[in-house]
């Protein structure tokens, strides 16, 4: 995993930590009664569960081919007969805007 200390101070971290908007909703929830500590474990653990299986699920996967990795980052813009066959707006017969 990730260690946001390798390029930052610890303390500064800490502070970031602080500001969490997860944890001040922790808070101020447990802090009026709406959330009991064991409600809040019983979250933590499914989002730990989750995770966990994404994780996993990512690092069992079988890697993408090299040559593969550009595919689908890049396209060019369909020109005006294939975005019409395609029931694409190309913004024909409107000034040149897609509308």
């Amino acid at each position: 995993m990730f260690d946001p200390e390798l390029y930052r101070e610890k303390s500064e971290v800490a502070q970031w930590m602080e500001r969490d908007p997860i944890t001040l909703l922790q808070r101020t929830m447990q802090a009026a009664g709406q959330l009991p500590e064991e409600d809040w474990a019983a979250l933590q653990a499914d989002v730990d569960a989750e995770i966990s299986t994404a994780v996993g699920f990512a690092e069992n996967g079988t890697p993408e081919p090299v040559s593969e990795l550009a595919r689908f980052v890049y396209s060019d813009r369909p020109d005006e007969e294939a975005g019409a066959d395609a029931g694409w707006d190309t913004g024909a017969g409107k000034g040149g805007a897609a509308g």
